[in-house]
């Protein structure tokens, strides 16, 4: 079966960005923003850079990964789930091996 590439997303960039606003919007820098990129408290003065955010591709990456985790639920694995995979393949890897350059 010929693989597909996806080069402009999954055209689920509407879809996701409502769950990208909760995760990356912040009322804190929404602040600084509107008021010349800093925020001061006391004697504290905190500057935010104008250039602020992500880059360009690290935006895009971000985004198609929201996409491709909404178009493909069923393929998303926990950290914990594939950690415990990946130890298992070890073992499996260690029984095999088991006995390998031992003489008798």
């Amino acid at each position: 079966m010929p693989s597909v590439i996806f080069r402009r997303g999954l055209n689920l960039k509407q879809a996701v960005a409502p769950a990208l606003a909760d995760d990356y919007d912040s009322a804190i820098v929404n602040e600084m923003i509107s008021h010349g990129f800093q925020r001061s408290r006391g004697r504290l003065t905190v500057c935010l850079a104008k250039e602020f955010g992500f880059c360009y591709g690290v935006d895009r990456a971000v985004d198609y990964a929201y996409q491709t985790r909404m178009r493909f639920p069923k393929r998303q694995k926990g950290a914990d789930e594939a950690a415990g995979e990946e130890a298992e393949h070890e073992d499996q890897g260690e029984e095999e091996g088991e006995g390998e350059g031992e003489e008798a």
